[in-house]
């Protein structure tokens, strides 16, 4: 995803910005949560600041909001929740002044996350409640999942574990990502240890293990047929660079013979030219003799 992003963010470089300036943003922000998912935070950051950073060219606040909740999902994601803060505040300023309610759930979810990070649990409680109402209406699971997963954190750090339990569970039975159902299991794992019910705990840190084994083979999978597939279109490039070159020597090959025998046809011409010259000459001296 990530290398066809770049290839359509080359594409629109030079392309003007009055008649492409939203796919250029949307290319900058895919780009940022394509990196976000891929787990390079650094390069998720620095085009999150692109983003921010051609916005700022223009005067669309609905597209702003987004690049900065994007940029707060990123600061969470890399453990500053300090930095995360400054840019969900600025959101929750830009959607106040511009009365913005659409995917307002977003930016509970991030209001949420952030204030459980700090350890703002009063804040952080009614926020995630008001944005898992908002979803279960769009039946949003992934969404869904995220904020029960949510809630469960902001219930273990305000020292509920059987709270935080419940909505662990609910989350994994919501949630169709893999790699998030195996961080659910060593959570429920985590609290079952504080609880000491050993047995329970080693079958959630079993199944946290099985489920990352399937994650990352999977994306090892996917590496694999990325790589083989990059290999065919190198050995395809290589080839077609070959055909081509062989048609371009075969193409330059008629061309020479062509040229060589049109100098042929026009030596034959001038020389037969020259002969008729000659011929006529000759006869002319022979008149000019017998006279």
């Amino acid at each position: 995803a990530i290398s066809l992003l770049l290839e359509v963010f080359e594409f629109f470089s030079d392309k003007s910005d009055a008649l492409h300036q939203v796919r250029k943003y949307e290319t900058r922000l895919e780009l940022a949560r394509a990196c976000l998912v891929s787990g390079d935070l650094n390069m998720a950051l620095y085009w999150g600041k692109q983003t921010l950073d051609y916005l700022g060219q223009f005067n669309n606040t609905g597209q702003t909001v987004r690049a900065v909740e994007q940029m707060t999902q990123i600061y969470l994601s890399m453990g500053k929740p300090d930095s995360a803060l400054l840019y969900v505040n600025e959101a929750e300023t830009i959607r106040k002044q511009q009365h913005i309610i659409a995917d307002s759930s977003n930016g509970h979810c991030l209001y949420g996350k952030t204030m459980t990070e700090l350890g703002r649990y009063d804040e952080a409680l009614p926020r995630l409640k008001l944005a898992l109402a908002c979803n279960l209406e769009i039946k949003n699971r992934q969404k869904v999942a995220d904020i029960l997963s949510s809630l469960a954190d902001c219930y273990k750090g305000m020292g509920k574990p059987d709270l935080a339990l419940e909505y662990y569970r609910q989350a994994l039975e919501t949630t169709p990502d893999t790699s998030a159902m195996s961080s659910i299991h060593y959570k429920l794992s985590n609290i079952f240890q504080q609880k000491n019910r050993l047995p329970e705990a080693l079958h959630h840190i079993k199944a946290g293990a099985r489920y990352s084994r399937i994650f990352f083979s999977a994306e090892k999978d996917r590496t694999i047929g990325r790589l083989e597939s990059q290999a065919a279109l190198e050995r395809e490039a290589s080839q077609v660079k070959f055909l081509t070159a062989r048609q371009k020597s075969h193409q330059f090959k008629i061309a020479a013979l062509s040229i060589v025998f049109l100098l042929g046809i026009l030596t034959l011409g001038l020389l037969l030219d020259r002969y008729r010259d000659w011929e006529t000459d000759r006869k002319s001296t022979r008149l000019n003799s017998s006279h």
